[in-house]
């Protein structure tokens, strides 16, 4: 944010470590200045992380929540528009332009946030659930920054200080950016549930910023310790929450009109998923104790229907919890029974890809020295005859290249292949 972002945007961090090892705590403590800090001895859950970030920690009106498992998209993997590297700028922009304007979404519903991930919704939502492409022009950043993000409105205390170089930059740099156009297409939750993934199109735990007050509003996520809650519905549950009030926006990082697809990460993605994490719960409903897709509504009006709705149309309830495991829900060990098995098979699986991947990037760095030695010798046309795709490569482009993929070696991004979009294990064929 401070290479990329315009200079007039401040910013806190808060973190939640919800039992991580003290080597790691101690390392993240010592990375980065966090102003807002809670190191837990072990884990609360997914629920109560996300719950005191954004009703505790944070003070700022807008918040980018990123789970652990998601990275910036640098140079290295993202073509660096302008609209990129401004991209959490814009996104408040386009907030706080929508509201003043008192644009909502086609049934009257708030614009709550932007996802700064490239998603798949255009897949599950249809128009007018998935809207066309719409454009706000001229845009004053700098203004609908001010007073609710600038300096001007933050203490000292949580807002890093100007200097007279940050008046320079500011002049000099942001003044030609300030003024914008945003691309922005506008999807809401389908809350008529007429398919298993219409929970899902307003809201995102991870590469998404909100207005924190309209998050309050919501209300908190169900399953901190004490509720009687099942762990696997915490995102879908306050997801739908969200989305009977609320939808969001994507935005377009680039120039390019013909980039409407906001599943590609050059066209909407500010993040991604990295690889090795997501092991905390099943992917599936086998092994899994009280399954009950009902979870999904619970604390809304559909809740109860839905069971009804099941009773009549099936003869079945679908509420597959006895009083005595709703109970048990109420232990936070719960979390641990529930998915241990799963956790290390995921661990064993991550242990395996991983080391892929280790021999992956020693054939990449092994591949740029070869190619920067035979340039250095002059045999630039050997490189061009071996490789058709750098026929028409200069030497500077061969180098640049070879470069590219050394720096792509030796950074966190993970390589192509081994990890879905969610940021769990491909499956490896055994050779």
């Amino acid at each position: 944010m401070e290479e990329d972002e315009p200079s007039y945007l401040r910013y806190e961090i808060a973190w939640v470590d919800n039992g991580n090892s003290p080597e790691a705590t101690n390392f993240i403590k010592d990375s980065y200045p966090i102003e807002h800090a809670l190191t837990l001895p072990k884990n609360m859950g997914l629920a109560y992380g996300m719950n005191l970030l954004v009703n505790n920690l944070c003070t700022a009106p807008y918040i980018l929540l990123l789970e652990e498992d998601w990275l910036y998209l640098d140079k290295l993997v993202a073509a660096q528009t302008d609209e990129r590297k401004r991209a959490i700028t814009t996104s408040i922009g386009l907030l706080e332009d929508l509201q003043k304007n008192n644009v909502t979404a086609f049934d009257g519903r708030n614009i709550i946030g932007v996802f700064l991930r490239h998603e798949t919704y255009d897949s599950i939502l249809t128009f007018p659930h998935a809207d066309v492409w719409e454009k706000r022009e001229n845009v004053d950043l700098s203004k609908m920054l001010s007073p609710s993000i600038s300096s001007d409105s933050c203490s000292n205390k949580i807002c890093r200080n100007k200097s007279s170089s940050d008046d320079e930059k500011e002049t000099s740099e942001d003044d030609d950016h300030d003024i914008v156009d945003i691309d922005y297409q506008v999807f809401c939750a389908d809350t008529a549930v007429k398919s298993g993934s219409t929970v899902w199109g307003s809201y995102t735990n991870g590469a998404g910023l909100y207005r924190r007050s309209d998050l309050i509003k919501v209300g908190r996520q169900f399953g901190e310790p004490g509720d009687a809650f099942h762990d696997r519905y915490v995102e879908a549950n306050y997801a739908y929450r969200v989305g009977l009030g609320n939808c969001h926006a994507a935005l377009r990082l680039t120039k390019n009109q013909t980039c409407t697809a906001i599943y590609d990460s050059q066209c909407t993605g500010a993040f991604h998923h990295i690889g090795g994490g997501r092991g905390t719960r099943p992917r599936t409903a086998k092994g899994t104790k009280c399954m009950d897709v009902a979870w999904n509504f619970y604390g809304t009006p559909l809740y109860e229907k839905y069971h009804k709705f099941a009773v009549q149309s099936t003869g079945i309830s679908l509420q597959q919890c006895s009083r005595q495991e709703l109970q048990g829900l109420r232990d936070e060990q719960f979390r641990e029974t529930d998915g241990k098995n799963y956790r290390e098979q995921v661990r064993l699986e991550s242990e395996k890809a991983f080391m892929r991947e280790a021999e992956e990037r020693q054939n990449l760095r092994d591949q740029a020295r070869v190619i920067l030695t035979m340039l250095a010798k002059d045999e630039g046309d050997d490189i061009r005859q071996m490789v058709p795709a750098m026929l028409d490569f200069s030497d500077d482009e061969i180098a640049e290249r070879a470069h590219h993929m050394t720096n792509l070696a030796n950074s966190p991004h993970p390589l192509l292949g081994l990890w879905d979009n969610h940021g769990r294990v491909r499956k490896i064929e055994e050779e």
